[in-house]
């Protein structure tokens, strides 16, 4: 018994410092420009890709091999920036919400985040995701459940609904936060600048 506590103790360890095991790629964070400067362009529908630390995350990275771990769409209404996701923590709630980007950033475990301009801002309002009637996926997509979507396949559903497929041209079931962190237009800031 003692060999199995062991070995999980031993793997959590480097699951929790996969960073510094080079197990996954990581940003440069010298390359981040502030979110302050980059505030006024960031408009609806743009994509906002998060790299989160921590265990689930960090099982995310090595898995996907992507500094990436989360996604979602931005919305921009009467000047206040929005973030339309589906996560974890309200897999007992409702499932796809929205939250002001200051609130969405305190919860988050990292200031850098990446933004996927898009061409134009697209006609979704704050009031069409309650609309949004979406299960989330605990597997994370590792073992897509049935009707469930994890961040990435909201992410696609949404872009769909106005003819915007992701720059790789994958399906909606294979879509997974390096999908996103791999489009060449990614514009990676500090929110805390």
């Amino acid at each position: 018994m003692s060999s199995l506590v062991t070995s999980l103790i031993i793997l959590i360890l480097i699951i929790f410092n996969s960073d510094k095991l080079n197990l996954h790629p990581t940003i440069n964070v010298a390359e981040a420009i502030p979110f302050s400067e980059y505030r006024n362009k960031i408009k609806t529908g743009d994509i906002i890709v998060l790299y989160n630390s921590g265990f689930t995350s960090s099982l995310v990275r090595i898995y996907d091999q992507s500094s990436a771990t989360h996604a979602g769409v931005i919305i921009v209404e009467n000047d206040k920036i929005y973030v339309c996701e589906i996560d974890f923590h309200t897999y007992f709630s409702s499932d796809v919400h929205t939250s002001d980007i200051d609130k969405f950033m305190t919860v988050q475990r990292c200031p850098y985040i990446g933004i996927i301009p898009i061409q134009k801002s697209l006609p979704i309002r704050l009031s069409d995701v309650e609309k949004i009637n979406y299960k989330y996926d605990l597997t994370l997509g590792f073992c897509p459940l049935p009707g469930r979507v994890h961040c990435t396949m909201l992410v696609h559903r949404i872009l769909s609904w106005y003819g915007i497929q992701p720059l790789n041209g994958a399906a909606e079931h294979e879509t997974t936060p390096r999908t996103y962190y791999a489009d060449p237009s990614i514009i990676l800031l500090d929110y805390n600048r």
